[in-house]
């Protein structure tokens, strides 16, 4: 394993604490303990801009629509500016 990547926009969960170079992609009010190398705050998803719910057991997708604007980017959008700049897919 050379480098862990901690996404989560849902949720409050940090990161665990490891030696790993790590990059925690995170909500804006997650606490991050053990100072990752990289941290990216990112908007919730029907908080801080649109997006669907999927149930548990894939049966519904509901439409969400943002409920206030933080001006935090969504975790597709990070994703995809990382990946345009690896080379792997167009901005």
């Amino acid at each position: 394993v050379d480098a862990l990547v901690w996404a989560v926009a849902i949720s409050p969960a940090p990161p665990p604490v490891t030696s790993l170079p790590t990059i925690a992609i995170v909500a804006a009010d997650t606490a991050v303990e053990g100072a990752p190398d990289v941290v990216i705050r990112v908007g919730v998803p029907a908080l801080d801009h649109g997006g669907a719910v999927v149930r548990a057991d894939n049966v519904v997708a509901l439409p969400v629509s943002a409920t206030r604007s933080s001006g935090l980017p969504s975790m597709a959008e990070v994703a995809g500016a990382i990946l345009a700049r690896l080379g792997e897919c167009p901005p």
